[in-house]
């Protein structure tokens, strides 16, 4: 394969690896400190590939947990390691936004993420059919079952009433 195959590559597995359980086995403290590198390795991996969905939805991830990160939390992060880096939900819709235009509904954790960015921005139209379009989505893994419960939970405490 060429260099910049291997390159791809090797990103591809880099962002799994930052993004899956090992991470968790390290520890707070080694998880702190990986959250520049995971945000720089999933640029590179859209940098590598503009059409990796998958980085690009994890990107809004990161940005939308960093965001949403307790205020006590954010207290021993900003005590601990000088601060939280900086994050947006325009960041999140943006990196989801565009994962949805290259595989759209591929993934229902892209689709409920922009329904939780988008109601935090108060756009609650765009937010109540990304919500939607999450629950009517196909379920194929535990991970999917996990967000479509998550995105019922979340729609009706913002969307009261029947679905």
């Amino acid at each position: 394969c060429s260099f910049a195959e291997f390159g791809k590559q090797w990103y591809q597995r880099r962002v799994r690896v930052l993004s899956n359980g090992l991470t968790q086995a390290k520890g707070i403290k080694a998880q702190l400190n990986d959250l520049p590198n995971m945000k720089e390795h999933l640029l590179r991996a859209v940098e590598l590939d503009p059409n990796d969905a998958t980085a690009l939805t994890l990107l809004g991830q990161w940005a939308i947990e960093l965001k949403e990160m307790a205020w006590y939390q954010r207290k021993i992060v900003n005590t601990l390691f000088g601060g939280v880096p900086h994050t947006t939900y325009e960041e999140v819709v943006e990196y989801c936004e565009r994962a949805e235009n290259v595989a759209p509904g591929a993934w229902n954790r892209n689709l409920f993420l922009l329904g939780c960015a988008y109601t935090r921005l108060g756009n609650r139209p765009r937010a109540r059919c990304y919500l939607e379009r999450t629950l009517k989505a196909p379920i194929r893994t535990q991970d999917d079952q996990k967000v479509a419960d998550e995105a019922e939970s979340f729609y009706r405490k913002e969307f009261p009433g029947p679905l």
